[in-house]
């Protein structure tokens, strides 16, 4: 097994933008989609180097995205365990993955947000911003039946923030 960097790492992009799943049918199923391919295939090189499994890599056919798959029963539990621990402790590896998949930086208004339709997401953040002395905002949006929270910083702490996380996607790249 891999670093504890890249490990929790991954835990976070999974949770963000990927899928843990398994059925009699399909077995055991990572999945993580991306509208980057070149994203996508870092991550398949790095659950290869930190994990020994080389998922595929394909366009997905429905949406402009990319998508990450590996059927591996090891893999699922070790991602799954990594996912439980992260959670119980967060710190920068996985709060970047997090941040990675569902936080967008606004550079005109210098403000830093991450989504996350599960509050239970939402809380394991905003304690973490909290616990680095991170002032933050959260509240709820909704559009028709969707309902999601937001998590904001701004200015100051939004770069403060964003010089502290472990973020990998090419997307900050733009700052």
């Amino acid at each position: 097994m891999g670093y504890v960097a890249d490990r929790r790492y991954i835990a976070g992009v999974v949770v963000g933008d990927g899928m843990l799943h398994h059925s009699k049918r399909r077995g055991y199923e990572i999945k993580i989609t991306d509208r980057y391919e070149q994203y996508v295939r870092y991550l398949a090189d790095l659950i290869n180097k930190t994990y020994g499994v080389l998922p595929s890599v394909s366009k997905d056919p429905r949406r402009n995205a990319w998508r990450l798959r590996a059927y591996k029963k090891e893999l699922y539990l070790a991602i799954l365990q990594e996912i439980e621990q992260a959670k119980a402790e967060p710190d920068t590896h996985f709060v970047g993955g997090l941040y990675d998949a569902e936080g967008y930086w606004n550079p005109k208004k210098r403000k830093l947000s991450f989504t996350n339709k599960d509050t239970a997401i939402i809380e394991i953040v905003s304690r973490y911003l909290s616990s680095l002395g991170i002032s933050h905002s959260v509240y709820q949006r909704s559009r028709g039946r969707y309902t999601w929270y937001v998590i904001e910083t701004h200015k100051r702490q939004a770069e403060k923030l964003i010089s502290i996380l472990d973020l990998r996607h090419p997307k900050w790249g733009t700052r």
